[in-house]
């Protein structure tokens, strides 16, 4: 199976801001056990779906993951590809010399026909009026970066349930950089698409297909994908949605050859159903 990703390359650079205000709503909350999946053959997809908890948003959430290549040697299944959700935050890491890339979704549960490592459209979460948000609502994404001792290719998307999607492409400011969080208004996926900008410092682009209505959404999709294949690389991060007081500063970079294009590479590798 092909692992239905939303990353893409990227070359935007984003830079971190700290201060984020005390998680509402936290994304990476676990059921007992927590939650692991792991691919130990390149090319091969491992996906699971953990649900019905109550601690968990949406009742369900998906991990997937895939080892991409390994650089040196045949294809060795001790040198893995491995995402997992425990004590409240999401690990992805990757073997020394393999490259990986992962997938979370908050997409609810999976219906009769439907795979785990396709994005569905069973969501139905109001993002702004949640339990929980205060009387204004609740109005961004809180990345909170633990650890990470690789560059890692990071994107969020949030789907509608009329169609539409909206992306966040970036890519991590850099190596070993624990406690790093940044603060990203719900307002930033209502952009037009290839919009650029800076929050507090840090860069994004958003590529999508039109307005997406936070109140009605089908599926929330995190994707990482460590571009280190030499030592073993991890990261570490936990997302919360929270309500916010910080604005967009004005845009200022360019496309980087992005845009357009990453869109289309993004639906040409997904399919999503209904």
């Amino acid at each position: 199976m092909k692992l239905k990703t939303l990353v893409v390359a990227s070359a935007t650079l984003f830079a971190v801001s700290t201060g984020a205000q005390a998680n509402i709503i936290d994304l990476f909350n676990d059921p007992a056990g927590g939650q692991n999946v792991e691919s130990d053959t390149i090319g091969v997809v491992d996906a699971n779906e953990a649900g019905s908890f109550p601690s968990i948003f949406g009742g369900y959430r998906d991990l997937v993951v895939e080892k991409v290549s390994q650089t040196v040697g045949a294809d060795d299944p001790s040198l893995t590809a491995n995402l997992s959700v425990a004590a409240g935050f999401l690990s992805f890491s990757t073997s020394s010399v393999t490259t990986g890339r992962a997938e979370v979704q908050w997409d609810g549960q999976e219906q009769a026909g439907q795979n785990v490592e396709e994005i569905n459209l069973n969501l139905n979460e109001d993002l702004v009026n949640q339990v929980g948000c205060p009387a204004g609502g609740c109005n961004a994404i809180v990345f909170d970066v633990l650890d990470a001792d690789a560059n890692f290719d990071f994107e969020f998307g949030i789907f509608d349930n009329n169609g539409v999607e909206s992306v966040l492409v970036g890519t991590s400011p850099g190596v070993n950089f624990p406690g790093a969080s940044f603060n990203v208004p719900f307002d930033v996926w209502l952009q037009p698409t290839g919009t650029t900008g800076t929050i507090a410092g840090f860069e994004y682009l958003i590529l999508n297909n039109g307005v997406v209505d936070v109140t009605n959404v089908g599926a929330l999709v995190l994707g990482l994908n460590v571009l280190s294949a030499g030592n073993p690389a991890t990261a570490r991060l936990d997302v919360s949605i929270d309500s916010i007081t910080k604005v967009p500063e004005p845009a200022s970079l360019a496309l980087l050859g992005l845009g357009i294009a990453g869109l289309g590479a993004l639906n040409g590798r997904r399919r999503r159903k209904a």
